[in-house]
């Protein structure tokens, strides 16, 4: 299969998302208000997408913050917070194809440079994991 195959079968599995994630789950905007997402290749719409404001922001800084204050991760170990970062690194290998496509539809750019730019991110996400 093609490349360009490939990609267009992936793109038509693409499940899209549009509420927020807060509080380690999904939600609307707290005033229920939504936007559309487009995809500027074809003008089709994507998905509706929570339109948050202040309201929404407070509250993700405010559990945020909590949770950073718990201490799960803020005094967590090195070598967790290393662990968890290098899970994170191979979630972006094995999902980079879906996630390099979704990153196509929703912003127009071109299939290399998205590949190129999930290339630089895994390297970046990497070169802080020395010992």
């Amino acid at each position: 299969m093609s490349s360009g195959n490939k990609y267009k079968v992936i793109a038509n599995k693409l499940k899209f998302e549009g509420r927020a994630f807060i509080n380690g789950r999904y939600v609307n905007a707290i005033d229920g208000k939504k936007f559309e997402t487009i995809n500027p290749a074809t003008g089709k719409k994507l998905c509706a997408v929570a339109k948050c404001n202040h309201k929404d922001v407070d509250l993700a800084v405010k559990v945020s913050r909590k949770a950073f204050n718990s201490g799960v991760w803020s005094r967590s170990s090195p070598e967790h917070r290393k662990e968890v970062l290098l899970k994170f690194a191979e979630l972006l290998r094995k999902h980079g194809d879906e996630n390099s496509v979704l990153e196509c539809i929703d912003t127009g750019k071109l299939m290399p440079i998205v590949l190129m730019k999930l290339q630089m991110m895994r390297q970046c996400i990497f070169s802080g994991m020395e010992n």
